[in-house]
């Protein structure tokens, strides 16, 4: 089980206040508006976390990937999204972006160096996640729960969905079908919360590290055999009990007709047609 460390700042944001002039006699009104310190793309975060993920977190070691690697690993399949998303995270300062050429003097393949001196703080990420298959909002909202995890219950996790939408870029109907399949996946559960005053709150989510998710899997494909044994057990028997039931009934019919049909049937079989001529 390794981890690695991802800057808290990435999904961070400061509200900067300005004053604006109200009707007369109301004086001056401040407001507040959310900026963020980095202005990220969802493919971005994915594309950022796979750097640190090659080892150009905890050493200044330059890290040489082809686009196509890139995109295989974040399961995005257009090659243009990945060169766009690390022409951003160069601009942003987070990545340095190292041209090389090979003997003949033709393009090879980028190097690439992940920033990691970042102002915030950090929190874990274990690399596990990384090795199964999500699609880029499902990552996205899987980094952010684990960022706002509970300080008093690290298993626990607590965001609005419009803090969501707003650190991610996400839309609101995007994020809720992230959660719904990462509950799926069992990645995560969701809890409801109900204040004292019967009024809705904030989701609870429960994180899930691979190895619980793992222990989750095998106890859910244990129990899918039991009952997939079961429900066989129970319509082989009545299969039987079917294919019995109706060998005797053919049986019963087969003597009833015997003894009573076939008599009446063979007596008019040998009697001729009355002569009308």
């Amino acid at each position: 089980m390794s981890f690695i460390k991802i800057p808290n700042i990435l999904f961070d944001f400061y509200e900067a206040g300005y004053e604006r002039s109200c009707n007369a006699g109301s004086g001056h009104k401040t407001a507040k508006q959310k900026i963020k310190y980095y202005n990220l793309e969802p493919v971005d975060f994915c594309v950022y976390v796979y750097f640190l993920s090659c080892g150009g977190f905890f050493n200044q070691k330059r890290i040489i990937r082809k686009c196509k690697t890139i995109a295989a690993h974040c399961g995005i399949k257009d090659l243009k999204t990945i060169r766009a998303s690390v022409d951003r995270l160069s601009a942003s300062g987070l990545i340095k972006k190292c041209h090389r050429f090979n003997q003949w003097g033709h393009y090879a393949a980028n190097g690439y160096q992940a920033i990691f001196h970042l102002d915030g703080g950090f929190f874990m990420f274990d690399k596990d996640y990384l090795r199964h298959k999500m699609s880029v909002p499902e990552m996205c909202v899987l980094l952010y729960l684990n960022r706002c995890r509970n300080s008093e219950n690290p298993l626990f996790a607590c965001p609005s969905i419009s803090k969501m939408c707003f650190a991610l870029n996400l839309s609101k109907n995007t994020v809720r079908k992230s959660i719904k399949q990462l509950v799926q996946k069992l990645f995560i559960r969701k809890e409801q919360y109900i204040s004292g005053q019967g009024d809705f709150g904030n989701n609870r989510y429960r994180l899930y590290s691979p190895y619980e998710r793992h222990r989750l899997l095998q106890a859910f494909r244990r129990l899918r055999k039991r009952i997939s044994t079961t429900l066989k057990r129970f319509f082989s028997s009545r299969k039987r009990t079917a294919k019995a039931i109706r060998i005797f009934s053919s049986c019963f019919a087969w003597q009833v007709w015997q003894i009573f049909c076939l008599p009446f049937m063979s007596a008019g079989v040998g009697q001729k047609s009355p002569n009308t001529s």
